[in-house]
């Protein structure tokens, strides 16, 4: 199996995903490449997550899910000037949400389902543009 292997300071990410198999993929891959992770279910409990300890060094979210929306999420963030460096996971790939994502301020827009190793690259090459 291929493996990208990138050395990045260990950083906090925070994952919102509703899909526990989704978020387990995740976490075990960023997990092994050091960084801190932290994963909620909804969009609101990332959101008060946020509020309460901080921004992340990166938010990775979902757009469907129970509650707020990664895109209500995003938005609210946004309009508090709270928004980490984001990036988008999700299975919606119509262009309308792709350009939705990136209009609110998302460094990336990956769709479902996806490879953990390109997921991985993304996330380094996000965690560096945050970094220069």
């Amino acid at each position: 199996m291929f493996r990208y292997n990138l050395v990045i300071t260990a950083l906090n990410i925070l994952i919102a995903e509703d899909g526990q198999d989704h978020a387990r993929i995740l976490m075990a891959v960023l997990k092994r490449s050091g960084h801190n992770i932290l994963w909620f279910q909804t969009g609101t409990e990332a959101y008060d997550h946020i509020v309460k300890s901080g921004q992340p060094d990166l938010l990775i979210t979902d757009v469907m899910m129970p509650g707020m929306s990664g895109f209500e999420l995003i938005a609210r963030l946004k309009d508090e000037n709270i928004m980490p460096p984001t990036i988008v996971l999700t299975s919606r790939q119509r262009d309308e949400d792709v350009l939705r994502g990136l209009k609110l301020g998302v460094l990336d827009y990956i769709t479902k389902p996806f490879s953990p190793t390109v997921v991985l690259a993304k996330v380094e090459n996000a965690l560096k543009r945050r970094a220069s």
